[in-house]
């Protein structure tokens, strides 16, 4: 029965080239310089690397899309709140004792749902 041969690549840190090591047994290592491959290697990191930016900036607009949609919807909630608490204070100086009714009645009814058993 034939072996088959164990591939092992190693990236040589002076050079910075990948070296193949191809050996049919671990005692006889047969090293081959692979430069075709290196290429390919440092092509698609640099497409990772242009596709991670892309990405980053998709997401760094989508977040400042969403701030913006939140700060406009939080402003026309304080708009809406500022309206209804000056007519209620309108109210209230124009009508306090119907005011006053409607406080003690409102406060009627929660107290009777929260002393339910």
């Amino acid at each position: 029965m034939a072996s088959r041969p164990i591939f092992y690549y190693r990236v040589d840190k002076a050079s910075g080239k990948l070296n193949l090591l191809s050996h049919m047994n671990e005692n006889q290592p047969e090293k081959k310089q692979t430069p075709g491959l290196e290429e390919a290697l440092k092509a698609t990191a640099q497409h990772i690397d242009d596709l991670s930016s892309m990405a980053t900036h998709q997401i760094e607009q989508t977040v400042e899309q969403g701030k913006a949609k939140l700060n406009a919807l939080q402003e026309g909630l304080r708009n809406a709140t500022e309206d209804v608490a000056r007519e209620a204070d309108y109210f209230v100086h124009e009508h306090p004792w119907q005011a006053v009714g409607i406080a003690a009645g409102v406060g009627l009814i929660v107290g009777l749902f929260l002393h339910r058993d």
